[in-house]
């Protein structure tokens, strides 16, 4: 099936053909079409998501299968094709390294022997990128300048640090090792993480350790915020703690680490911590004004407009971290498509799927320079897991329904 170009346009102005849906053989095919007539997208796109439809192995097989051309075509339809399955396969090892295993990778030394004998001249483009498969992945990290120098007391390396104390060091250096934590996990996250919801499904959870890391510290940090709010006992105690997470969002809001930033924001927005009202009347005008701002900007409603407007109008070449949930969201609603139509394979979906898993790991490429404190880092990483009810009750009885002002610590 074609979504086909529209001929009452000019040339210049139609759209290519896509595929809506195929046979896995047909879009093989359509991969290595020597008339190259195919939206500049299909490849990616196809790279990226094949894995929901098929294995490395059996692509490498189809590969393999398409570069041996029936007899009977002509010369220029033969070298061109055999020509597209090279750059196919080259494109392939250079991007998906991780995608070969040891039999792929056998697949690929008989692909090569086989091009040989029969004296192919593209066959020397897999086998350069081939060889390099074993070294490092070729996406390079863009990182710039020194890192600042940490902001830290004096005695801090002689001093025994806990999560109850944590808050106690600079709102600036809290935000960027929260930032350290969450980049660490986002640029390790693989595209095949992001296929078939396999983070919320107990058989799949293991192809997507990278993006569980990051859910599991958005909600370990948030059940800090509550945690940290709702066990002071007096409503001044937790007006100040509230006013550091506070502090600390609005530097991360600056550091671009939307991540860490709405996982703040959602537990001051728990039902634990949310009914406090004497507690946020002690914010300062200033940092109730804040938080308004910060909140309309991270606001889901319209499918969180504001937040994709404000991220997309952010400089490409400054480093970001994007909040994973909206793009986990728009692959949920994605994936609930039907995977086939009509016994073919809907490479509609797998296109929608590109962009969204395309346009949440762009941000890759560019890196911040900030300088670990293991220390700090430990802690976060091993921050108690939030008892909602626990929590929920002590806010009752921190600030009990109906109470007056003067009748509370």
């Amino acid at each position: 099936m074609f979504n086909e170009a529209d001929t009452s346009l000019p040339p210049d102005q139609r759209m290519k053909p896509t595929i809506r849906a195929a046979s896995f053989n047909k879009l093989v095919e359509k991969l290595t079409d020597d008339t190259l007539m195919f939206d500049a997208t299909y490849i990616p796109a196809f790279m990226m998501t094949y894995q929901s439809f098929a294995t490395p192995e059996k692509l490498m097989q189809k590969l393999c299968e398409r570069f041996d051309v029936p007899e009977g075509k002509p010369e220029n339809v033969r070298t061109n094709i055999q020509m597209r399955v090279c750059k196919v396969l080259k494109k392939w090892i250079e991007t998906y390294p991780n995608d070969f295993d040891e039999r792929t990778r056998s697949r690929v030394r008989m692909f090569i022997d086989h091009g040989k004998q029969q004296g192919s001249s593209f066959v020397p483009l897999v086998e350069n990128s081939f060889n390099g498969l074993l070294a490092e992945s070729k996406k390079q990290v863009i990182v710039t300048g020194e890192p600042p120098l940490p902001i830290l007391p004096h005695d801090f390396f002689t001093q025994q640090w806990t999560w109850k104390t944590l808050l106690d060091l600079d709102e600036e250096e809290i935000a960027r090792q929260l930032t350290i934590l969450d980049w660490k996990s986002y640029v390790q996250i693989k595209p095949s993480e992001l296929l078939d919801c396999a983070w919320s499904k107990p058989k799949l959870k293991n192809r997507s350790p990278h993006v569980l890391e990051m859910i599991r510290l958005f909600n370990l940090l948030s059940g800090w915020v509550v945690i940290s709010i709702v066990e002071p006992k007096t409503v001044k105690e937790r007006g100040r703690v509230m006013g550091k997470f506070l502090s600390i969002a609005e530097r991360l809001m600056a550091l671009n680490n939307f991540n860490s930033l709405m996982s703040i924001l959602g537990g001051l927005s728990s039902s634990a911590v949310s009914r406090m009202k004497y507690t946020f009347e002690e914010l300062s005008a200033a940092q109730q004004k804040s938080l308004r701002d910060l909140e309309a900007v991270m606001s889901s409603d319209n499918n969180f407009h504001n937040y994709r407007v404000h991220f997309n109008s952010l400089d490409d070449k400054v480093p970001k971290i994007p909040y994973l949930g909206v793009s986990l969201t728009d692959l949920t609603f994605c994936q609930e498509n039907s995977d086939y139509i009509d016994g073919l394979i809907n490479f509609s979906k797998r296109s929608m799927l590109y962009q969204i898993i395309s346009a949440l790991l762009k941000h890759q490429f560019s890196s911040y320079t900030l300088q670990p404190v293991q220390q700090i880092l430990e802690i976060v990483r091993t921050l108690p897991v939030l008892e909602e009810q626990k929590y929920y009750n002590k806010s009752l009885k921190r600030e009990p329904r109906g109470f007056p002002r003067s009748s509370i610590l």
